[in-house]
This record gives C-alpha cells, sequence and structure tokens, in this order.
C-alpha cells in the first residue's frame, strides 16, 4: 500500500474495527488545508450512529514531529456518535475538527476541548467539544494494538472521539482534569447511554 495514501489504511482498519458502512458522505466544499479526499463514514444503530472520518489524516499536523519525538509526524482521525437526523452538523462539525490544528497550530491530546461558538443544536446546553480516546467503541483500547490508533514503521494515526459538552462540563475537566470527567462519563452512560443526544442533561447532574 502506498505510504502517500494513509486513507486506505484507515478504511482498511475501519472495516476491521466496525465492518462496512452503511453510508460514506463526501462534504460539498472543504478548506484547502484539508484533502478532497476526506469523507464521512457512517455506521447506524437504533437510537443514534457512529461517524467516522476517512481522509482527515492525509497530511502529517505541523509540528507534531517535534512535539512528540516521533520522526513519522503523527495524523488524526475523529469518530463521533450523534442523532440519526442531524447527518449535516455532524460533518460540518467533524470537518472543523480536522481544520483546527492547521487553523489554530495546536495538536489534540486526550481532554482537549473545542469552544463551537454556538449550540450544537436549537434548545441545546452544549457548546463544545470534548476529545478522549474512543473507549465506548474499541475493545482492544488498553491493548497494545487498540483499532483507534494505526502504527507501522511509517505512518501513525490517531483517532479521536468527540462529543459535545456544556459549559459546566467543560468547567469540570479543566478543575478537575480528563481523567476524572472520563470517569463521570464512564459511570453515567453504563447507566443510560444519552452520549448522542444534542439536548441530553448535564453528565454531571448526579454528582
Amino acid at each position: 500500500m502506498a505510504h502517500n495514501d494513509p486513507r486506505s489504511r484507515v478504511l482498511e482498519n475501519y472495516v476491521r474495527w466496525m465492518g462496512e458502512p452503511e453510508e460514506v458522505f463526501a462534504p460539498d466544499e472543504l478548506p484547502p488545508h484539508l484533502s478532497p479526499k476526506l469523507g464521512v463514514l457512517r455506521y447506524p444503530h437504533e437510537h443514534f450512529s457512529v461517524y467516522c472520518t476517512a481522509g482527515a489524516s492525509m497530511a502529517i499536523l505541523p509540528h507534531s514531529k517535534e512535539v512528540y519525538g516521533d520522526n513519522r509526524g503523527v495524523r488524526f482521525e475523529y469518530l463521533f456518535h450523534g442523532p440519526n437526523q442531524q447527518h449535516q452538523r455532524i460533518c460540518e462539525l467533524l470537518i472543523m475538527l480536522a481544520s483546527y490544528p492547521y487553523t489554530q497550530h495546536i495538536i489534540y491530546d486526550s481532554g482537549f476541548i473545542i469552544p463551537i461558538g454556538t449550540p450544537v443544536a436549537p434548545h441545546s446546553n452544549l457548546r463544545y467539544l470534548y476529545l478522549t480516546y474512543p473507549y465506548q467503541d474499541d475493545p482492544h483500547i488498553f491493548t497494545d494494538t487498540p483499532f483507534g490508533q494505526i502504527s507501522t514503521p511509517d505512518l501513525l494515526i490517531q483517532t479521536w472521539w468527540a462529543f459535545p459538552i456544556s459549559h459546566e462540563e467543560a468547567l469540570f475537566v479543566r478543575s478537575h482534569g480528563p481523567t476524572a470527567f472520563d470517569q463521570q462519563c464512564y459511570q453515567r452512560l453504563s447507566q443510560q447511554y444519552d452520549i448522542y443526544n444534542f439536548t441530553r442533561p448535564s453528565l454531571l447532574s448526579e454528582r
């Protein structure tokens, strides 16, 4: 497989991980710093869908070789759980996620928070995106070969799970750290899985 086509490796990895997608969305317009090959895959579930980027990792992230001390550089892909009727909005959010490292000259890490600027949907209190490892989807997350990471001698691609959070939840992450927030999420979502709901109550409401 060609070194200059990481998207092929990403697609093969998704098929091993989640199977064949039901749909593939090709955004109408993409910023010039993103590859025209970028697409969004959809894996439907009963109440929500898992959306995954394929092609966000076409370019090495600026300065990632220096930040990570890895000559391969680092590339990112993104995963999102969202309502089945919100395809366009979710594609917009995923494109924003893919663009942000280039426009803001930053490199994501677990617990990174991005302000959206407006509510993620009408009547929603969720105004930020939170990034973490895809522990909800990756059964191999705590092994040496997680599905959410592609690591070869010439390539390193990390898949981030992104989901919208409220101002209260963003403050909790900043004051208690992402590990504490991930624990809150895991406990809450094991009882009621509604992370995909754009009008969900706070994940911290029972604290």
